[in-house]
């Protein structure tokens, strides 16, 4: 199963896109998991890892930890979809916690032991 149309968006108080780490309130990650004949169906959990550009992952517990590869490595949020081999449009949120900083970040999407996407954005100060 792989994710298309992977859309990062970071969004003020009022839900309005914004770029400026002062107005950040929560960061809104969309994309469709996209229909996969072969995949078994049923509920999913899909994994999101946001890398600040000093290569930390924001997470808001070190108990974020999910299995890739054989290794427990941290992830930022997830959620939990029921996959029927079709394209599936959802969101994942982040709460700004206070670790965001002024640059490039990197989003990386995780499902069943593979990386199924990724996309970049950014936040300046203005």
């Amino acid at each position: 199963i792989q994710a298309k149309d992977i859309y990062a968006a970071s969004l003020n108080k009022k839900r309005k896109e914004t770029n400026r780490i002062g107005m950040l309130d929560k960061l809104r990650i969309c994309f469709t998991l996209r229909e996969n004949p072969l995949a078994t169906s049923g509920p999913k959990e899909v994994f999101m890892r946001v890398i600040r550009p000093d290569s930390l992952v924001i997470s808001s517990s070190p108990d974020n930890l999910f299995e890739y590869k054989g290794n427990r490595i941290i992830y930022s949020a997830s959620r939990e979809v029921d996959y029927m081999n079709q394209d599936i449009e959802m969101c994942i949120f982040l709460d700004n916690t206070g670790d965001f900083i002024i640059g490039n970040y990197s989003v990386e999407l995780y499902l069943d032991d593979s990386i199924i996407g990724r996309t970049n954005f950014m936040l300046s100060k203005r």
